[in-house]
C-alpha cells in the first residue's frame, strides 16, 4: 500500500501530461485544417484569377491569327489589282 501511495501521484499527473498532450494536438490539427482550407481558397481565388487572363491572352491570339491570314490575302489581293493596272497601263501606252 505504500509503493501505490508514492506511485499513485506519478500515475496520475503522467496520465493528465498525456490528456493535456492529445488535447493540444487535437486543437493544432484542428487549426492547422482551418488555415489550410484559407490557404486553398486564396490558392484558388489566384488561379481563376491566371487562369482567365491565360484565357483572354489565347483570344488575342486566334484574332491575331485570323487578321495575319486576312492580312495575307489581302496583300494578295493588292498585288493582283497592281499587276492588272499595269498590263492595262502597257495596253494604252
Amino acid at each position: 500500500m505504500d509503493i501505490f501511495l508514492t506511485i499513485a501521484p506519478s500515475i496520475i499527473s503522467g496520465l493528465f501530461a498525456v490528456a493535456v498532450c492529445q488535447i493540444s494536438q487535437a486543437a493544432a490539427r484542428k487549426d492547422n485544417i482551418s488555415i489550410m482550407n484559407q490557404k486553398m481558397a486564396v490558392f484558388e481565388a489566384k488561379f481563376d484569377s491566371l487562369k482567365e487572363a491565360v484565357d483572354k491572352h489565347n483570344q488575342l491570339v486566334e484574332r491575331v491569327f485570323i487578321l495575319e491570314g486576312r492580312t495575307d490575302v489581302q496583300e494578295e489581293k493588292i498585288r493582283v489589282a497592281n499587276h492588272r493596272l499595269e498590263d492595262i497601263e502597257k495596253k494604252m501606252a
